[in-house]
C-alpha cells in the first residue's frame, strides 16, 4: 500500500473528517486513476483491512526467519501481536476515529473480524508445528479473542500501550499452559 494513501486516509480521520473521505477525492489529490486505487481499496470500508494487510507484511519483514526457526512459537506469536500494535501507534487517534464512526456499519465490522481471523490464521500457519487441525483452529480463535481484547485495551484503555502488551503476554502464557499447542 502506498504511504501517500495511508497518510491521506489517516490525516482526514484524525481531523474527524472520516465521513467526508472518498476514494474519488483521494484520486484527485494524488493524481492517480481511481481504478488503480480501487484495486487495493475497493471502498473506504476496506481501508483498515488494506492497512492491516500492509502491517502484516511489515511485521513479517521485522520477524526474522531466524526467529521463526529458533524461537518458540508462542514467543513469535507474542512478538507478532506486539509489533502490530507498535506499528499502529503512529495512527492511534485516526484508527479510533475510523472505528468509532464505523460502529454502526455492519459491513465494516464483519470485514474487520474476517480480516483479523484470516491474518492470525496466516501467521499461526507460518509458525505452528501443530498437525492437529482442531487444536490449530482453537488456537486461531483464542488468539483472535486475545487480539481483539488487547486491541481494545490499546485503543481505549491506556495511553502508553503497556496494558495491552501485558495482556498479550499474559494471554499467550495462559493459552500455552491450558491448550498445550506450543
Amino acid at each position: 500500500m502506498n504511504e501517500k494513501i495511508i497518510d491521506y486516509f489517516f490525516k482526514n480521520a484524525e481531523k474527524g473528517n472520516w465521513s467526508d473521505v472518498s476514494i474519488g477525492e483521494l484520486s484527485k489529490k494524488l493524481k492517480v486513476k481511481e481504478e488503480k486505487i480501487r484495486k487495493e481499496i475497493p471502498s473506504k470500508e476496506y481501508f483498515l483491512v488494506s492497512y492491516n494487510n500492509y502491517l502484516d507484511e511489515k511485521v513479517l519483514q521485522e520477524v526474522s526467519n531466524e526467529d521463526l526457526e529458533n524461537s518458540q512459537p508462542d514467543e513469535v506469536l507474542q512478538e507478532y501481536l506486539m509489533l502490530k500494535l507498535e506499528f499502529m501507534s503512529k495512527y492511534k487517534l485516526a484508527i479510533a476515529n475510523i472505528i468509532n464512526s464505523s460502529l454502526t456499519n455492519h459491513n465494516f465490522i464483519l470485514l474487520s473480524l474476517k480480516y483479523h481471523k484470516k491474518s492470525i490464521q496466516k501467521f499461526v500457519n507460518k509458525i505452528s508445528f501443530q498437525k492437529n487441525l482442531i487444536k490449530k483452529n482453537i488456537l486461531i480463535k483464542l488468539v483472535l479473542g486475545l487480539w481483539l481484547i488487547a486491541f481494545k485495551k490499546w485503543l481505549y484503555d491506556d495511553d502508553n500501550s503497556e496494558a495491552a502488551y501485558s495482556f498479550i503476554d499474559m494471554g499467550i502464557k495462559r493459552i500455552k499452559k491450558s491448550l498445550k499447542v506450543f
